[in-house]
């Protein structure tokens, strides 16, 4: 099996890339002993593309997407200034993209983590990928509504802190468009989200402007419990809480299992804000803390909420209110992957899973 593992992979890094120069035809085949090393990690993303892929037309090129990605991708963090100099001419910029976006998808599929709407969180302590995004000719900056909150209270410079478009066709999930900027440079983390309108032309923008207030509009029911749950301090909100799914039932939901959003799970902030009240019940919180810790919550998610979570565990003794703390804490095990950098359900790809 491990045999015709690597020999599928092999003849996935020989199939000849469309609409590519020779040059960079010719640099599948430089990078071809650089990727069989990896064949453990790639392996896995191209038996898994090529089941899920199954019935798609473009199968085929799906795949060479794929293949070309993780070739870009080595190219760009590798330390080996000659690996791909063949590949990552000025040309194939937006080719090059492409196939990244089409690599990270894949990453995530492996994971189980596909999405028809969702974010990219990508650790690259070489800092290249994100430079290669922002070079491309047809990069342009934009403004959006994503990690807005966290930017606003966060040190980052106002450059670091500009986020940039554009506009590739034929992305995973039909997306049309890519929004990608800095999140935390000192943790060499930075977003992509692909979506399905830019703002460049005016038919585009108003599209994009239509999808902006359905997204907006599903935060009222979420919106509506939070503030339930401050009013009630923790209690039980049963008709609030009916209310509010049934509208979340006609304007959908950032949290369902198609959805990868960056926005905190309100099930996760729900449950955190309850524990914290229990918690001010047994005198182990203040009112301060717990509306300090709510509100922060918001803004950082679930890597927060998961930290102070575990100072609360080794600062809680009564033995009711520790089950409760070691309850919450292993729920969030148990769902997400890379709490530490965790802001909601989005993909988190690490320099070693890459």
């Amino acid at each position: 099996m491990k045999k015709i593992i690597i020999k599928l992979i092999f003849s996935l890094l020989t199939l000849p890339y469309c609409k590519l120069s020779k040059a960079a035809q010719e640099s599948t085949l430089e990078f071809k002993n650089s990727l069989t090393l990896n064949n453990a990690k790639l392996k896995n993303i191209v038996v898994k593309a090529e089941s899920y892929y199954t019935q798609a037309p473009e199968k085929s090129l799906i795949i060479q997407n794929i293949v070309r990605g993780a070739a870009v991708h080595y190219a760009l963090t590798s330390n080996n200034s000659s690996l791909g100099s063949n590949l990552l001419v000025a040309e194939q910029y937006e080719s090059n993209i492409k196939a990244l976006v089409w690599f990270y998808f894949a990453q995530a599929l492996a994971k189980n983590q596909q999405f028809n709407d969702g974010t990219f969180i990508i650790q690259d302590t070489s800092d290249r990928v994100f430079a290669y995004l922002k070079k491309c000719p047809s990069t342009y900056g934009r403004i959006s509504t994503h990690f807005t909150s966290y930017l606003k209270a966060s040190q980052l410079s106002v450059d670091d802190k500009k986020q940039f478009g554009l506009d590739i066709d034929h992305l995973p999930s039909n997306k049309k468009t890519i929004l990608f900027g800095v999140v935390d440079p000192s943790r060499h983390l930075f977003f992509i989200k692909p979506e399905s309108a830019g703002v460049k032309q005016f038919k585009e923008a108003l599209r994009h402007g239509i999808h902006l207030v359905a997204a907006q509009l599903r935060k009222v029911p979420s919106c509506c419990e939070l503030w339930a749950l401050k009013f009630f301090q923790g209690s039980s909100t049963p008709k609030v809480t009916a209310v509010a799914r049934w509208f979340s039932s006609y304007l959908g939901s950032d949290d369902s299992p198609t959805s990868r959003k960056e926005r905190v799970p309100l099930d996760a902030r729900l449950k955190f804000g309850t524990l914290l009240y229990a918690l001010k019940s047994y005198a182990l919180v203040s009112d301060a803390v717990v509306s300090d810790y709510i509100s922060k919550a918001s803004i950082y998610g679930i890597s927060y909420m998961y930290a102070e979570a575990i100072k609360l565990k080794a600062q809680t003794c009564t033995p009711q209110a520790l089950s409760l703390v070691e309850t919450f804490i292993q729920e969030l095990e148990s769902v997400y992957d890379h709490l530490g950098l965790r802001f909601g359900r989005e993909v988190i790809l690490t320099d070693f899973e890459l």
